[in-house]
């Protein structure tokens, strides 16, 4: 049985680089700013959303889909933040 406050959402990286140091602090502020747990895995790893360092060890390239966990209250909210960076190319222009 699923916990209730458990949301799940993925996203394909759209920008050209990939997960690098910008990506990952983008990660991680969003997810910091939640009080609950966020995990992120890609391919096999993963990873503490709310450490830049565990999320550049994920070497997430573009196209690689990235699958976000959430549990706490308002996860729904921390998971369409996250969703929805990553859709959008972390903001970068290329």
């Amino acid at each position: 049985m699923q916990d209730p406050d458990e949301v799940c959402g993925s996203a394909r990286i759209v920008n050209s680089r990939g997960m690098h140091a910008r990506p990952s602090h983008s990660i991680a502020r969003l997810a910091l700013a939640f009080p609950g747990d966020v995990e992120v895995s890609c391919e096999g790893r993963r990873a503490n959303a709310k450490s830049i360092l565990e999320l550049m060890t994920l070497s997430a390239g573009p196209g690689s889909v990235l699958e976000f966990k959430a549990r706490g209250k308002a996860a729904g909210d921390v998971i369409r933040s996250l969703v929805g960076l990553v859709e959008a190319g972390f903001q970068e222009s290329d």
